[in-house]
């Protein structure tokens, strides 16, 4: 036979983390409504038109290192633990996480304005925001406020929270990949975290508080410095799989929040590729110094988010 009956690899790798929390993966609210508008990714063979001869002295047939298979390849830069939530503050001038989308393959080219936008409408869920009819008006102005909050949180209505910027998706060369990866140790992160104490919180002024938090920075941390610089050894977490080396690592900004008694919210800006959960912990004092030892008694992070990323050059995309 001069054709090769060859099926795509299965993905072993592929978690159904997502599947078993019952929720869905970034990667799936990105690239499903991208494969669905042009028309899918073929699942045929895609031979080099360069292959090597054969030893018979014939046109070989295509190995597998000739094959290609269509795919729509989501990369993003850098991570985070599956747990954190990637956010924008309110009036805030960071960005979501850029990343980019790899297409090959696809039944149809994307190359109009118009095929973008309606990517862009499918993925924020605001194709029919516009299409509302009078009797949905009533119904809304209920959750006027909440739908307020979460376009100042992200990006458009997805009900998983998942966005995409409209001013900045687009079409992008082949070396937005390898841009992806260059910057990841140049940005500079954002976070809030919900953290807890061991010790009673001390109270703080009226003058420096909103409606439901009090600002507690200088009675917390009255000696600290910034940018404070920390020495991180690889987490017990992670260091089966990663090697166990010290990392310098500088938090930048720090501000903190009492929530009540015993918890209270960080916010906080830092080097790319610092530790937030050990940083609070202290890690059995792999990390140091650490909030429960600046606090001088135990402290843990409950929720973590990622409240914007800050690059010197943005990638067209971010989510």
């Amino acid at each position: 036979p001069n054709e090769i009956q060859q099926q795509p690899p299965p993905n072993k790798k592929r978690k159904k983390v997502a599947e078993t929390l019952g929720v869905t993966s970034v990667e799936e609210q990105i690239c499903n409504p991208i494969v669905e508008i042009l028309g899918g990714i073929s699942t045929q063979n895609n031979v080099s038109s360069s292959l090597p001869a054969s030893s018979q002295g014939d046109a070989a047939l295509p190995s597998s290192s000739n094959v290609q298979y269509g795919m729509c390849k989501f990369h993003a830069s850098g991570r985070e633990d599956m747990d954190v939530r990637m956010l924008i503050r309110p009036n805030s001038n960071t960005i979501g996480r850029p990343f980019c989308v790899q297409l090959i393959d696809a039944k149809q080219a994307l190359q109009s304005q118009e095929q973008l936008n309606e990517i862009i409408d499918r993925i924020n869920h605001t194709a029919s925001s516009s299409n509302n009819t009078a009797d949905d008006d009533d119904d809304n102005d209920d959750s006027e406020n909440s739908t307020k909050l979460k376009s100042e949180l992200w990006h458009g209505q997805n009900p998983y929270g998942v966005g995409v910027c409209p001013e900045k998706l687009g079409l992008a060369p082949a070396t937005a990949y390898s841009n992806l990866q260059s910057d990841t140790e140049s940005k500079v992160k954002h976070y809030g975290c919900h953290c807890w104490s061991e010790r009673i919180l001390p109270k703080g002024d009226e003058e420096s508080s909103n409606e439901k938090m009090m600002m507690i920075t200088a009675k917390l941390f009255p000696e600290l410095k910034l940018p404070l610089t920390i020495q991180q050894r690889t987490p017990l977490r992670v260091v089966h799989r990663r090697a166990n080396l010290v990392r310098e690592r500088q938090i930048l900004q720090l501000e903190a929040w009492r929530v009540d008694d015993h918890h209270f919210r960080l916010e906080m800006s830092t080097q790319a590729g610092t530790y937030i959960k050990e940083f609070v912990h202290g890690d059995l004092l792999r990390t140091q110094p650490s909030i429960a030892s600046i606090m001088g008694c135990k402290a843990n992070l409950l929720l973590l988010d990622c409240e914007g990323i800050e690059l010197t050059d943005s990638p067209k995309s971010q989510t």
